[in-house]
């Protein structure tokens, strides 16, 4: 699959492939209608006095006539078989008027058991052994038994499949609001030489109204075929050509188009074509840490993963990228690329399922890709082999001292940094703290990598391109010397993961 021109811009439009998938559910049987004997004698008897055809010439002709409805009704109920975007074949039933048909009702057949009246008198229940009988109430049984699957098929009566989801819905008002984010919520297989290589969620997050589009970002594993599970080591092999499939709501599907995808960051965008009924989600740059929030992902048969979850102050594992944030819980189906929603119809970031936890990118730094590749067709960053953590994520204890003692209560703790950097050699040691970036005073990481795609846009308005050389200035505080200190690193703009050397 093209994934665009050499500059990066999306190829031409190309007409997605729409395949509607719907079950075979048609359980109804027609009911038989009972002649009325005396009606229909008088009426023969008038119409023999009057000249017309005799009666059994007429209910000949009404039979055929009978007849022929029925084949146009079988007709009508026939299956046309699609391909879907996978390659396989999916039923599909036209859809038919059938108002003036009801299903039967869901009866259990009568037991086998029958009243038997002994020599005493007494009623008592025997088997009806008659093999005729047996063999009817076994057919009918295994007939209930699939129109009772049938039925408990159906939402209103459906058995929940996710242990996890949110049972004690309470605020009818919360449940609607996430209930409309999860119309932005997508499932989305790849394919390549045929086979699945990845399945996770996807979330619309803009419309394009010049060719009628959508925009979709999920994780970059969708095009993964093999994972590192060290987030520092470049070890991903990607495959951008190979076929990625939105299955959409409506119970189409569409093939979607690479637009770009970023390493370091781990997030992908694709143009979405040919959907209808498309919701947008709203992205919320803003976050809380301790707010609570909810899952929304879907699995391969588009239901519904819901779960209540808290944003938490946590700082990633050594082997976590830096701008990973973290929520409470585990799920038991992957929720990677699902939306991480609050109550108020906004989606706070994109979930990762990054073992042992579950992370999320923040929107923030969704919404700053996603600019920049919009007006550049390419994302980057500076390079500085630096792993953060945060000051306000300390222990309060750690942190009551550090207040105490060096009159610090925010910005980014040097967790590690990679040997033979700039960095290093600039002098940054473990245990610093940064307290700037370019001028501007951080606490957070998201607002330090916010900083850097800043500086990376910086450079491509002034005409400069990838693997250009930049400056980063970075106020840094030693807790060994007592001292503050302006650090510049000049090192270049890549848009390959950032590597760490120990």
């Amino acid at each position: 699959m093209p994934t665009g021109g050499g500059d990066g811009s999306p190829p031409e439009q190309e007409g997605a492939t729409r395949t509607r998938f719907r079950s075979d559910s048609s359980d109804s049987e027609p009911q038989q209608r009972v002649p009325l004997p005396s009606r229909r004698r008088k009426r023969t008897h008038e119409e023999s006095d009057s000249g017309l055809e005799p009666r059994t010439n007429r209910r000949r002709a009404s039979g055929s006539q009978e007849g022929k409805r029925r084949g146009e009704k079988k007709m009508k109920r026939q299956r046309r078989t699609t391909t879907t975007g996978e390659g396989s074949k999916a039923a599909v039933e036209k859809d038919t008027d059938s108002s003036s048909e009801y299903s039967s009702p869901i009866r259990r057949p009568v037991s086998l058991m029958v009243d038997k009246i002994t020599s005493s008198g007494d009623v008592v229940q025997v088997y009806n052994s008659d093999p005729a009988a047996v063999d009817a109430y076994h057919k009918d049984f295994q007939k209930y038994q699939k129109k009772l699957a049938r039925l408990q098929e159906l939402p209103t009566l459906k058995q929940c499949k996710h242990a996890l989801n949110i049972t004690d819905w309470h605020d009818v008002k919360k449940k609607n609001a996430v209930l409309d984010v999860a119309e932005s919520v997508l499932s989305i297989s790849s394919f390549l030489d045929g086979k699945e290589i990845s399945r996770c969620s996807g979330v619309i997050i803009e419309w394009v109204e010049i060719n009628r589009s959508a925009i979709v970002v999920t994780s970059s594993q969708i095009i993964c075929t093999k994972i590192s599970f060290n987030d520092w080591e470049d070890n991903n092999v990607y495959a951008p050509n190979c076929k990625v499939i939105a299955h959409l709501l409506d119970g189409t599907t569409s093939e979607l188009i690479l637009l770009s995808f970023s390493k370091h960051y781990g997030i992908a965008f694709f143009m979405l074509m040919g959907g209808s009924n498309l919701q947008v989600a709203s992205l919320e740059p803003e976050l809380e840490f301790g707010s609570e929030a909810c899952v929304l992902a879907r699995n391969k048969d588009l239901d519904l993963v819901c779960r209540r979850t808290t944003v938490k102050a946590l700082d990633p594992l050594d082997h976590q990228k830096n701008h990973y944030l973290f929520i409470g819980g585990k799920t038991h189906e992957s929720p990677t690329g699902g939306a991480l929603a609050d109550f108020d119809r906004n989606v706070l970031g994109m979930v990762v399922d990054a073992l042992p936890n579950i992370a999320f990118i923040p929107s923030y730094l969704i919404i700053k890709c996603l600019r920049l590749w919009q007006k550049f067709k390419k994302v980057a960053r500076p390079h500085l082999g630096l792993k953060l953590r945060s000051v306000e994520f300390l222990d309060i204890s750690h942190l009551d001292q550090l207040s105490r003692d060096h009159k610090i209560r925010s910005g980014l703790i040097v967790g590690k940094v990679s040997s033979r950097s700039l960095a290093e050699s600039n002098g940054i040691r473990v245990g610093d703290v940064i307290f700037s970036c370019q001028g501007e005073v951080v606490s957070t990481i998201s607002q330090f990598e916010g900083i850097l795609l800043d500086v990376c846009l910086k450079q491509f308005e002034a005409g400069n391109g990838l693997n250009s050389k930049v400056d980063v200035e970075l106020g840094v505080y030693k807790l060994r010397k007592l001292s503050r200190r302006m650090v510049t690193l000049s090192v270049e703009l890549s848009d390959s993961m950032e590597a760490f050397d120990y």
